[in-house]
């Protein structure tokens, strides 16, 4: 088994990577070349606060990245997904970090977007162009490099069609 301290590019979910060593992971999740996205409450004790984020957060225990990246998911928008949804997965190394950030690309089907369950953390969420996320100003900034990452590696499917950045819930 790799340890995902040691991965330095993209591997597919399942390729035997460990993450004993990461503290949290956050997860891109692709519909139609749209990327589920939700809004940071404001407050001025919040880092990002009111910036646009990706589902994720903090890891738990001795959880896995993916564990972490399925359970935030639930706590935040009240879906569940199988590992077949979730397909790459990727070691960032930030300067002071205590461990990797992991970030993973999956796809979403129209039925779990029709079942989100918004929770309590954040202002509202959206269904965002992936390629604006990549360039939106008041988007958390290393997660729109994550997102540019992922669709210059091909990981992603590209929105087709450049009608609006930002589209309203289903």
């Amino acid at each position: 088994m790799r340890d995902i301290q040691d991965a330095s590019a993209w591997f597919k979910i399942g390729d035997g990577l460990i993450g004993e060593r990461f503290d949290g992971t956050k997860l891109a999740l692709f519909h139609e070349g749209r990327l589920l996205v939700y809004q940071r409450d404001i407050r001025p004790d919040l880092r990002f606060s009111g910036l646009w984020d990706l589902p994720g957060g903090g890891r738990e225990g001795d959880e896995t990245p993916v564990a972490c990246g399925l359970r935030e998911l639930q706590e935040e928008f009240g879906i569940s997904l199988p590992l077949t949804q979730l397909e790459w997965i990727r070691a960032y190394h930030p300067a002071g970090a205590r461990g990797a950030q992991v970030f993973i690309v999956g796809v979403l089907r129209a039925e779990q977007i029709g079942a989100i369950q918004f929770g309590s953390e954040g202002r509202q969420w959206r269904l965002i162009d992936a390629e604006a996320f990549a360039t939106l100003a008041d988007a958390v900034p290393q997660l729109r490099t994550r997102v540019a990452d992922a669709l210059a590696a091909g990981l992603a499917p590209r929105h087709r069609d450049q009608a609006s950045a930002v589209s309203n819930p289903p």
